[in-house]
C-alpha cells in the first residue's frame, strides 16, 4: 500500500496520505462535508384545496385517527361530555397511544350521512390537516392520487409550501 501512495507525490509520506484518506473518507460517512442546499419540493408554486366536508376522508377503509389529549378534552367539551366517559365511548387505547374508535364498516364514529362530521369545529388536527400528509405530498404522483379519493384537491385556497410544510409536521404520527 505504502508504494501506491508514495506514487501519489514522493515527497509526503504515506502515513500522512493514508490519514488524510481515512479523514476524508469518515467525513464522507458521517456527512461533515458541507451540504447542497435543499432542493425545493414539488410543490414549490403550492397547491389548492378546499373541503367540501363530502366524508370521503371519513368513510371506509379503516385506520388510525390518532388524538392528543387537549383534542381529547375539546372534543368531549364539544358533546358535552367529561373525558372519562368520552374516552369509554369514543377511544380506543393503540402501543403508542389513543385513537378515535370506528364504526364496524370503517367510516368514523363522528361521521353521520345526514349531517358530515359531528365534530367538525373542533376535529383532530389529522383531520384538519388532510391532505397535508406525507403520504400525499411526498410527490406529485401521491398527490394526484389525494385528488382522485378527495374532491376538494387542486380546487379552492392556495396554501403555500411553508403551510404545507407545517401541516406535515403536525401530522408525523
Amino acid at each position: 500500500m505504502d508504494d501506491c501512495l508514495t506514487l501519489i507525490h514522493p515527497s509526503i509520506h504515506p502515513s500522512i496520505l493514508y490519514r488524510d484518506a481515512v479523514a476524508f473518507e469518515a467525513m464522507s460517512l458521517f456527512s461533515l462535508t458541507p451540504e447542497r442546499p435543499p432542493e425545493a419540493p414539488w410543490y414549490r408554486d403550492g397547491v389548492r384545496f378546499a373541503c367540501t366536508r363530502c366524508g370521503r376522508c371519513c368513510r371506509g377503509d379503516p385506520g388510525f385517527v390518532w388524538v392528543r389529549e387537549i383534542e381529547i378534552a375539546s372534543i368531549a367539551r364539544c358533546l358535552k361530555l367529561d373525558v372519562a366517559e368520552f374516552a369509554r365511548t369514543y377511544l380506543r387505547k393503540t402501543r403508542r397511544d389513543y385513537a378515535l374508535v370506528e364504526m364496524a364498516n370503517g367510516d368514523c364514529v363522528f361521521w353521520t350521512p345526514a349531517g358530515g362530521c359531528r365534530i367538525y369545529e373542533v376535529r383532530p388536527v389529522q383531520c384538519r390537516t388532510f391532505p397535508f400528509w406525507w403520504e400525499y405530498m411526498r410527490s406529485p404522483r401521491a398527490w394526484a392520487e389525494a385528488a382522485r379519493r378527495c374532491p376538494g384537491v387542486n380546487h379552492g385556497r392556495l396554501y403555500l409550501p411553508q403551510e404545507i410544510d407545517h401541516m406535515v409536521e403536525l401530522t408525523d404520527f
